[in-house]
């Protein structure tokens, strides 16, 4: 609706009444004063009768543009899909009536308000809740509420309940985080060495954090709308990667053929757990760890000792080892002398050397040449070797050469008794 007002003239009884027509043509009836309301756009005519009934000869055309009685309309309402502290929505309204929109307004009743307008469509809503979106033209009209729903408003953080933190001792421990939210659900976690402010950066998706020290830290849990937790405090305590020192490898300083290694090591946190003795610096598989720290070396060279603690840490130690011989000793010759009542006896060892030659069971002569002097009546002796190892050499059994060896060159030809077949006569 647009309000006119005529101004008109008139040189004799003056203007007294007015009329607008939509023809050149003045009406019989339906004078009025001079402000006139026009509710249509349009070419109008305006009239003015003066006080003694003469009407203007023409009416005065004009032409109204600017009324607009459309109500303009709500289309959609953007609302964000994304959980957040606030929703920041927008409305798009469209208007026919010509004045354009001017101003937009969001209320949680279904009420036309009469405050609140603001020349945006942009709002940001601070609550879950059921809401009307408003535009108006203008020309003052107001459009019929829009209702739209907001679901992803999230202002409360999180709760941490809890961390799990290892009981076992080990070189890396993992804790596992529990936390509750009731509105996003959890998004993220951190952690921090201290608790003065929450994290910018280093938050993970995962709820498990391996640590490779001891520590006394703090944890932090985000939802989905960016809310963070209090810090949660908590501390890892049976974290061990310091490797056990090896302090001795005891090994036989004297040649033996039954080899014992033991090894002496020390752990300041968790205690060595087992022992391992190998050919190559390659750590052991795990079947050659015992929990003895006795080992039994059963050939000469170079070996590697090593140590496992209670948390897994492993250390070696390089020994070498040169003692060990399990080979026999052998006697290799035998001579008399001219009269047999002498033995020259030599013996051999590839390892660890003879240590001492018997005859008999007895010792006749320490290292690997002797000469031993026969009983009388001596004809044949059993000799054997022992190397400084302890191996014992194969019995070996001499016959002494004497004057029944002359029983090889001769032919006996008769053998006569006496009558009492106590005597024998043999001829040779």
């Amino acid at each position: 609706m647009s309000a006119i007002t005529i101004n008109a003239t008139d040189n004799g009884s003056g203007a007294a009444l007015y009329a607008v027509t939509t023809e050149n043509s003045p009406l019989e009836f339906g004078w009025q004063g001079k402000n006139i309301e026009i509710t249509a756009n349009g070419t109008y005519y305006a009239w003015v009768k003066d006080a003694v009934g003469n009407v203007s000869q023409d009416g005065y055309p004009f032409e109204i543009t600017k009324i607009d009685d459309k109500k303009p309309v709500i289309t959609a309402v953007d609302i964000p899909d994304s959980w957040a502290k606030d929703a920041k929505i927008t409305l798009a309204a469209t208007d026919d009536g010509g004045s354009e929109l001017s101003k937009f307004a969001v209320t949680t009743t279904n009420t036309e308000p009469i405050e609140g307008w603001q020349p945006s469509p942009d709002f940001t809503i601070t609550q879950n809740g059921v809401y009307y979106g408003w535009a108006l033209d203008g020309a003052g009209n107001a459009s019929l509420g829009f209702e739209f729903e907001i679901t992803k408003i999230d202002t409360i953080p999180p709760e941490i309940t809890g961390v799990t933190v290892p009981d076992d001792w080990a070189m890396t421990g993992t804790i596992t985080v529990t936390a509750t939210d009731e509105g996003s659900g959890i998004a993220g976690y951190a952690v921090t060495t201290n608790s003065s402010h929450a994290p910018t950066n280093g938050w993970q998706a995962s709820e498990q954090f391996t640590f490779g020290s001891n520590t006394k830290s703090y944890v932090w849990a985000k939802d989905n709308a960016g809310n963070i937790s209090l810090a949660f405090e908590f501390e890892v305590t049976k974290i061990d990667n310091t490797r056990p020192v090896i302090e001795n490898i005891e090994l036989p300083t004297e040649w033996t053929s039954s080899a014992k290694a033991t090894i002496t090591a020390v752990d300041t946190h968790t205690g060595i757990a087992a022992y391992a003795v190998t050919a190559s610096n390659a750590a052991p598989a795990e079947e050659l760890w015992q929990a003895s720290p006795e080992f039994t070396i059963s050939a000469n060279g170079t070996f590697y000792a090593w140590a496992k603690d209670g948390a897994g840490n492993i250390v070696s130690k390089y020994f070498y080892f040169s003692k060990f011989d399990n080979s026999k000793p052998e006697i290799t010759s035998v001579s008399f002398n001219t009269a047999n009542t002498v033995a020259t006896i030599n013996a051999s060892d590839t390892g660890s050397g003879i240590k001492a030659i018997y005859a008999d069971g007895v010792i006749c002569g320490n290292g690997s040449y002797t000469q031993y002097k026969l009983p009388d009546g001596t004809r044949y002796i059993k000799l054997k070797a022992e190397d400084k190892a302890g191996n014992m050499s194969d019995e070996m059994t001499v016959r002494v050469p004497g004057w029944f060896d002359v029983l090889n060159t001769l032919t006996i030809e008769t053998v006569a008794f006496d009558a009492d077949v106590t005597t024998a006569t043999i001829t040779a």
